[in-house]
């Protein structure tokens, strides 16, 4: 099977079994201005000005950069690529039970003043929560930075 004919299968699955979170990141996509958006790996990524980063089934949010990059090592806004995009296969798998397992759990570690104030004051790494750890297996696992954006 060709690469685009299987990243077409993953974002038609990604829509049909992720339909909450897809249609909430399409929603989140209406609603942000015009961004950067490129086809990565069956996702759709829009880049923007916030610093954290989203995924919401079919639709991954990263901070914008200059110039998109597959260097890693300099550049935190595509590590978080590689993260998000394991969010975005946690959804492939779990489909509709991905926000009340993952979305709300994980949106609440990474903006609740009591768990912010965990990570800092006992020394925690945002990535040992386990739907972040998940994400950074998968992520590692399936390592979509090898793969050519094409821009939309």
């Amino acid at each position: 099977m060709s690469k685009k004919l299987k990243y077409f299968f993953l974002s038609f699955f990604q829509i049909l079994w992720g339909f909450p979170q897809t249609l909430l990141g399409f929603i989140l996509l209406l609603m942000s201005p015009k961004y950067l958006r490129e086809y990565y790996k069956g996702s759709i990524v829009s880049r923007w000005d916030r610093f954290d980063g989203l995924s919401l089934g079919l639709f991954i949010f990263i901070p914008k950069t200059n110039i998109p990059s597959d260097d890693l090592k300099d550049n935190p806004e595509e590590q978080l690529l590689l993260h998000e995009y394991g969010h975005f296969i946690q959804s492939l798998i779990i489909g509709p039970f991905y926000l009340p397992v993952i979305g709300i759990p994980s949106a609440i570690w990474a903006n609740s003043g009591h768990f912010k104030n965990i990570r800092k004051f006992k020394n925690k790494d945002y990535c040992e929560f386990y739907t972040e750890a998940w994400a950074e297996r998968l992520s590692k696992r399936y390592n979509p930075i090898k793969a050519r954006r094409k821009h939309i």
